[in-house]
């Protein structure tokens, strides 16, 4: 689920008498910004801060890319805010299309899977351990006691014992 929002630039919106119909519906964000048409007004008020959008400015001038994303907590919640460029007809930046995604049963999901898959690693670990050591027990450890017993009994004086080699 995620939730939507327009943010435009009060000098932007000014201009445009598109706007003049939503001019009691936009809230200020910070000084140089109006929140619109918000699936969840609340939620964007909280997560949509002007050090947030003053990144945003940076950011997406600074690297051309037109969008920015960040991570915000609200609520004992995490969201992931991302924010586009929203441009009018001659390619000038007029604000920013915003979307706010609750990452909570997202990270929860992965949480869960990281633990499901170190359980599944430890038990294949142990097997291996146990694979190794069984292993380890034929080969070498065996022989080695069963030469140490034969070594003990003919220092005891049982010469008819007989060392068999593999």
């Amino acid at each position: 689920n995620a939730d939507f929002g327009i943010l435009i630039s009060k000098d932007k919106a000014a201009l445009a008498k598109i706007f003049d119909d939503l001019k009691g519906k936009m809230t200020a964000v910070g000084d140089e910004y109006l929140l619109t048409n918000s699936t969840n007004k609340e939620l964007a008020l909280k997560l949509i801060t002007p050090s947030v959008l003053a990144e945003t400015d940076r950011k997406t001038t600074a690297d051309g890319s037109g969008y920015h994303v960040v991570s915000a907590s609200y609520g004992g919640n995490e969201y992931f805010v991302a924010f586009g460029n929203l441009k009018d007809f001659s390619n000038a930046n007029i604000g920013y299309i915003t979307v706010m995604m609750n990452m909570s049963p997202t990270l929860a999901k992965i949480r869960t899977a990281l633990f499901v898959n170190i359980a599944i690693y430890l038990v294949i670990l142990i097997a291996i351990s146990f694979a190794i050591n069984y292993s380890l027990k034929k080969t070498v450890i065996g022989p080695v006691v069963n030469l140490t017993r034969i070594a003990d009994d003919i220092s005891m004086g049982k010469l008819s014992e007989k060392v068999e080699i593999p």
